[in-house]
């Protein structure tokens, strides 16, 4: 027992000794996001650091961020023979405070997306590393969010009682643990032994005893081979979609949609809806195998990526490096230039057009030097160089339509006999350019 004790003040101690009272400045730092790491105002940062010279902050630079440790509140438990009952404790969480907030699985920038966050959505504060919180929502969901886009708040929670085999026990409740100030919570109970915690694994339940559709609530969610944040990506969907509910199991869905793609998606970023619901994005025609709708969200993940002349890249795409690379990502192999591309597949009339054909334009000289993909209701996505980016136009806009030069359909979503499109779109290639955009 004398053990137990001894080690809990040593956890005190070491706790005590870790609080930072002074910070290293890092790059990329300033005082406004100093002052809001560690809880205080700007003004008082200043008077914590009078000599400092704000517009020159240097990088390795010390700096106060607090006149003394924080001293936490002794409180000594009763020994008890039992339990300890009725404690109330606070615990911090963070809510989004801003739109189109990424969730990823690391402390940076560099780590992987698992969602798109709302604001508004709260979640606990696990664990923090810099200046990244690790959060964890009510449905088990875990990841890192940069500490600017949410604000964090205290709540009060009953601990439930502990059972504990040891004769005595003593222990110390701190204050409320502050997030930003680098210190971990003190342990509040030692005991000897935790009692075990069976953890319930809820079996899959079937479509009738589950919501029959979802809507998504996030965007650029996405949806997964299994249920789980670590399976791989079958695509990723935009907010508004309504998929067909097959299974639910540990707050996922497994889903269908109207394309016929297949996948998981957890129920933070999706909601029951109506069994009449309708998918907005419209469907290809005559194609039933998904193929369609896995490449035009695949595109679209692209949405906003820069142009980059020869660019065949998320770093930057030119107009047929995009085509090429959402293709491959969808198991078809087309050539590397637009005039190569237009001369694959067979031809299409305008009027035939369904999603997933290329479509191809002539905006230079007299040759095609532009591709862009269609994707239904007389719209193409492509990587736009008077645009400066991946982006969706119009078929009927005044440039691209004087510009048209015929439409291509390859790979799995070409079902007639392949021949050449030479007369109808040229022969020489060009720089992958759409050249002037007069009104663009």
């Amino acid at each position: 027992m004398k053990k137990v004790i001894t080690l809990a003040i040593a956890m005190m101690v070491v706790a005590t000794t870790a609080f930072a009272g002074t910070h290293t400045v890092s790059k990329g730092e300033n005082d406004n996001t100093i002052a809001k790491k560690y809880g205080i105002s700007v003004d008082q940062l200043h008077k914590l650091n009078p000599s400092i010279k704000w517009d020159r902050l240097q990088i390795g630079q010390k700096l106060t961020v607090s006149k003394e440790k924080p001293k936490p509140k002794q409180t000594t438990q009763p020994k008890a023979k039992a339990q300890v009952v009725g404690q109330k404790v606070y615990t911090k969480y963070a809510e989004i405070a801003k739109t189109d907030v990424i969730l990823r699985k690391g402390p940076g920038t560099t780590y992987d997306r698992i969602a798109l966050l709302n604001k508004g959505q709260k979640a606990d504060i696990i664990e923090f590393k810099g200046d990244w919180y690790k959060v964890k929502f009510s449905s088990g969901t875990t990841g890192w969010i940069r500490n600017d886009m949410v604000s964090v708040h205290s709540k009060k929670t009953e601990m439930k009682p502990v059972s504990t085999k040891t004769e005595e026990a003593t222990a110390t409740l701190p204050e409320t643990p502050d997030v930003n100030s680098g210190n971990r919570p003190i342990i509040t109970n030692v005991v000897e032994e935790e009692p075990k915690i069976e953890e319930k694994v809820e079996a899959p339940k079937a479509a009738s005893s589950a919501p029959l559709k979802i809507e998504i609530t996030g965007d650029r969610v996405n949806i997964r081979k299994d249920a789980s944040t670590s399976a791989a990506k079958v695509v990723t969907v935009t907010q508004g979609r309504v998929a067909d509910v097959l299974l639910q199991k540990n707050g996922w869905y497994k889903v269908k949609f109207a394309g016929g793609t297949i996948g998981w998606v957890h129920g933070d970023f999706a909601k029951p809806t109506s069994a009449d619901a309708k998918d907005p994005v419209p469907q290809p025609k005559a194609i039933s195998n998904g193929a369609a709708a896995s490449l035009i969200d695949t595109a679209k993940d692209q949405m906003g990526v820069r142009y980059v002349y020869g660019g065949t890249s998320r770093g930057g795409f030119d107009c047929s490096g995009f085509v090429q690379y959402v293709f491959a990502k969808n198991g078809v192999k087309l050539p590397r230039t637009s005039i190569s591309q237009s001369q694959t597949g067979a031809k299409v009339a305008k009027s035939d057009l369904i999603v997933g054909d290329l479509v191809f334009f002539v905006t230079r000289g007299s040759r095609v030097s532009h591709v862009g993909i269609y994707i239904g209701d007389g719209k193409f996505i492509h990587a736009s160089s008077g645009g400066g980016q991946v982006r969706i136009d119009s078929l009927s806009k005044d440039y691209y339509a004087k510009r048209y030069a015929g439409a291509r359909r390859v790979g799995k979503f070409n079902k007639s006999v392949v021949d050449s499109a030479k007369a109808e779109l040229g022969q020489k290639a060009i720089p992958e350019k759409e050249g002037p955009q007069i009104g663009d």
